[in-house]
């Protein structure tokens, strides 16, 4: 029976995006190509996609209730008789495209930040026979992302294309929200770097009227030859093992950094003289990406916001042209925040620009006077914002809320219609800041949760129940904004799809305590006993406990524990480091364990194992220095009485221990994710192992002056191991897979693993190298470099088997500049001086023509758009793909065969003209017998691209 998509004649951009989503979207899972009409038909089967008053909705008033449904509220209705239609509907435009995306997903269509996931196995489509009354209203007034600038996982490498993907799979999630944040010029050694080119800072007469800049300063973002952030500069061509070839340049970063290859990162920061119209190119070709994406957003119901940190840092150039020795006055930084307003005003449309307090403050703390510069920078701010009658609202945003010494302080200062927000403290590690709970009633506050952190950037990180926990929170302290702050798409995908539903709606929130439960002794069964001929801490002692979770700042640390006289012997495992059988007696009642160190994740654990005796605990001492994520760390004590009130400089006992007591049920959640990402054969048992895994994740990285590095770690390979036995699980999935996109999703997600396990093991063969060095163990030191030489190939492997976004390509070079090169070099270095002859890597670790990878897929073009496509082809080939296209349903395909760029990178411009309607395509690669194609499906072999009028 012929199918229809019913509208209003004449609608609008996103009534008729709904339209063609629908329309293309049903094709796809197997109907025959339904009909766009503007009245409903005389018979076949219809979906009417239109807003309240249509007049297609007047005979349905009886059984649609647009009751505080709001702007983007909306119904899904279908009386399931196979008679009536289907209807989608909302007040406004924009609530009949989220309803259009929420009917799709409940037919097996999934969608997240990086693309859409169809369903393999055959869907129920026979959806006028189903019953549906759904009523949806969001929980948060914004929702969307963050994305972070700085590293090459993140939006530093994306283009134009990039954003508009992003952007058009925001509605889909039901997301409104796209922000940004610039940071600002260092000139401290030896960190120094240049600021971002983001939001441009000088006067307005320094910005012509068309938004193009006339003095400018050294800005970028990341490339690979720059040193920010602890990158070791490299040219691509020089990464080990042939991965390089997934780059078409040696220098490589976004399209409008072209023609900077040769600046280092930060090395004109100090020179006297930079020609002040050097950058202006970079600042006014990424203007233009900002005006083309923005507007887009726009048009999509995408809110956007940008911003810079305050107290405002000017940068040198600037300083020296304005003549600015000192610190500068009000009046100057009222008008530098001129400035940057009516270049923003002349340049692109946007909807808020937000101030960041500094990220010192969250690290170590501010001064009186740091909080009065910063209350200074919003009041010429928002002078700056009249004085040029800037078209967008201010915000306030930053690393904390506010001030230490009381966190919602500005609530007190700024206007009460300007929003809050502001990302959670220690990476993410700290839930949703309370504070927000005492602001003003009506002032808006957005919540930004962490969606992964830079710490442990090259590996996957699933915080599901985390994200879900840190909504709820958000919720309960009256925040009616919900965002998240990422760098990476693909990898980190349930994280923000649980925090994009939980925006709408918390089913799950009934079992979660409002109680945050981050550390406490461990054992239910636990007593305290008292020791009345004891003084002090000894007075008391817990008994019966397995160990202590203890909350820390990351750092290097001395544990003592001190127990009471008695004969008793237990293993004790700290963090990873076991202590065998470790004697407790009337001479010995007290085991230090120095350099212990705690990473990004803050938590201390501490296990017992009792092989004789009942020991009982009196006291755990903790002294060491802390170690931050980008600043120097403090002198750290911290001291328990266990089982005991607080005492002198100790605290009291903690309260027990409950695993995961900061999240959310997530079971639900991956049986969903993973039944939809690798089909009914496989996904309830790989829900069980992303359940397990969620919010555990080993951490085989951390920060090192930058993000994600592989560390030297000296515990043994095989005491380490057994924390990645789920990389293996995981693996034996593999042969309940048969379908091709199941096939190619679970093939992303097993080599992500494998690859995180691989950096553990390299973390640990250099450890041992190291050691084996120390004691002059040449032959042992050999054998631990031939292991890194296999592990690396291996790791290379897997990362070139994973790549499927910008962000997994950031994940490539990220270990090759921090990790693995410098790691290989200083082995090498050592062994030359007893070996003149060393074993080398693999030049390639994969065959020829293996898979195709297309880092950007665009769904929706606007119309007068070209399509542009980039494919790698991992292993290379002697032959360029082919790219087959056709508008939707016809039966004939036009063939165009792709250029060759450089290595294994090829590209192909398809003009607008030949574009005229909706299409599909596919891209295809026939060598050695093996015929790779894109996408892969067993479903649908084509990927489909709708025109947005």
């Amino acid at each position: 029976m012929k199918s229809y998509i019913v509208t209003e004649k004449g609608m609008d951009l996103l009534t008729g995006l709904a339209a063609k989503e629908l329309r293309r979207y049903l094709y796809v899972l197997g109907l025959e190509l339904p009909l766009i009409v503007n009245k409903m038909p005389d018979s076949g089967n219809a979906i009417i996609a239109a807003c309240k008053g249509s007049s297609l909705l007047e005979s349905y008033g009886h059984v649609l209730d647009y009751t505080d449904l709001g702007e983007e509220g909306y119904i899904l209705y279908g009386s399931g008789t196979g008679k009536d239609p289907v209807i989608l509907t909302g007040n406004t435009e924009i609530s009949v495209l989220y309803a259009a995306y929420h009917f799709l997903e409940l037919l097996g269509i999934r969608f997240y930040l990086h693309g859409d996931t169809i369903p393999e196995e055959d869907c129920a489509v026979d959806i006028w026979n189903r019953k549906i009354n759904i009523r949806e209203i969001p929980i948060f007034k914004e929702r969307g992302i963050h994305p972070f600038h700085d590293f090459p996982e993140g939006p530093d490498w994306w283009n134009k294309d990039d954003y508009y993907a992003i952007l058009t799979q925001l509605p889909k999630m039901r997301a409104n929200f796209f922000a940004l944040h610039t940071y600002p010029e260092n000139r401290e050694e030896p960190k120094a770097m240049t600021a971002e080119p983001l939001v441009w800072i000088g006067k307005k007469e320094d910005c012509n009227k068309d938004g193009t800049v006339k003095y400018s300063y050294p800005v970028q973002h990341f490339k690979t030859n720059g040193n920010s952030w602890g990158y070791h500069p490299m040219k691509t061509k020089d990464y080990p093992c042939g991965v390089g070839n997934i780059f078409e340049k040696d220098c490589y970063g976004p399209d409008y950094m072209q023609g900077y290859e040769d600046e280092i990162y930060s090395h004109e920061i100090h020179e006297a003289d930079v020609p002040a119209e050097k950058y202006n190119r970079m600042f006014n070709a990424y203007g233009k990406v900002l005006a083309e994406t923005f507007s887009y957003a726009k048009k999509m119901a995408v809110k956007t916001c940008i911003g810079t940190e305050a107290p405002l840092t000017i940068p040198e150039a600037v300083r020296k042209r304005l003549g600015i020795t000192e610190e500068p006055d009000k009046e100057m930084i009222q008008s530098l925040y001129e400035g940057i307003f009516e270049r923003i005003k002349r340049t692109h449309s946007l909807d808020y620009y937000w101030m960041w307090t500094p990220e010192d403050w969250t690290w170590l703390g501010n001064t009186k006077e740091d909080t009065e510069k910063t209350i200074r920078d919003f009041s010429c701010a928002l002078e700056a914002k009249e004085k040029v009658d800037a078209p967008f609202e201010l915000a306030v945003c930053g690393w904390t809320l506010g001030p230490q010494e009381d966190r919602a302080a500005f609530d007190k200062y700024l206007p009460e219609n300007m929003p809050f927000s502001c990302i959670n403290r220690n990476v993410g590690f700290d839930p949703i800041e309370p504070k927000f709970q005492d602001l003003k009633k009506d002032r808006p506050s957005w919540a930004i949760p962490w969606l992964e952190d830079d710490p442990a950037m090259i590996s996957p990180q699933l915080w599901v129940g985390r994200m879900r926990r840190d909504a709820f929170d958000a919720k309960r302290y009256g925040c009616d904004g919900l965002l998240g702050i990422h760098w990476r798409t693909s990898s980190i995908a349930p994280n923000i799809k649980a925090l994009m539903e939980a925006a709408w709606e918390q089913p799950w929130n009934e079992s979660v305590s409002e109680k945050i439960c981050l550390e406490g002794y461990v054992g239910a069964d636990s007593y305290t006993e008292e020791y009345p001929e004891c003084k002090g801490v000894l007075n008391t002692a817990r008994k019966g406990c397995s160990g202590y979770v203890l909350k820390l700042p990351p750092g290097n640390y001395t544990v003592c524990m001190v127990f009471q006289k008695c004969d008793a012997k237990l293993d004790i495992k700290i963090k990873n480091l076991i202590l065998r059988d470790r004697m407790i007696s009337e001479e010995n009642n007290e085991i230090c364990v120095p350099d212990i160190e705690v990473e990004q994740d803050t938590v201390l654990s501490i296990d017992f194992m009792v092989k004789e005796g009942c020991p009982a605990i009196s006291a755990v001492t903790i002294e060491g220095a802390t170690k931050n994520n980008q600043l120097a760390g403090n002198d750290f004590s911290r001291k328990i009485n266990c089982g005991g009130t607080s005492w002198q400089d100790y605290e009291a006992d903690l309260e027990l221990y409950k695993k995961n007591g900061r999240c959310a049920p997530t079971g639900d959640f991956y049986r969903n994710f993973s039944v939809a990402e690798f089909g009914k054969g496989a996904g309830e048992k790989a829900a069980d192992i992303f359940a397990e895994q969620d919010g555990n994740m080993p951490r085989p990285s951390r920060w090192e002056d930058g993000p994600g590095n592989i560390y030297c770690n000296e515990i043994p390979w095989d005491d380490m191991k057994k924390q990645y036995d789920f990389v293996d699980e995981f693996e034996k999935l593999g042969t309940l897979i048969h379908s091709a996109g199941e096939k190619s999703r679970y093939d992303y997600w097993n080599h992500t693993f494998q690859a995180m396990k691989r950096t553990a093991e390299i973390g640990c063969l250099w450890g041992s190298f190291e050691i084996h060095c120390k004691a002059d163990s040449h032959e042992s030191a050999l054998a631990d470099y031939k292991g890194l030489l296999r592990a690396v190939e291996e790791l290379e492997y897997h990362l070139l088997m994973a790549v499927e976004s910008n962000g997994d390509m950031g994940v490539i070079t990220d270990i090759q500049q921090r990790a693995v090169t410098p790691i290989l070099r200083q082995c090498k270095d050592k062994l030359t001086k007893w070996y003149s002859d060393l074993p080398e890597l693999k030049e390639n670790v994969v065959d020829k023509a293996l898979r195709l990878v297309v880092p950007t897929a665009r769904t929706s073009l606007q119309r007068g758009e070209d399509l542009r496509l980039k494919v790698i082809v991992i292993g290379g080939s002697e032959i360029s793909p082919v790219l087959d296209i056709r508008y939707i349903g016809c039966s004939e395909y036009r063939r165009y065969k792709f250029a060759k760029c450089e290595r294994w990178v090829y590209s192909l411009t398809v003009p607008a003209a030949e574009l005229a309607e909706d299409f599909e395509y596919h891209i295809s690669l026939e060598e050695n017998g093996r015929r790779l194609v894109y996408p892969c499906s067993s479903k649908h072999q084509d990927q489909t691209v709708v025109i947005a009028d």
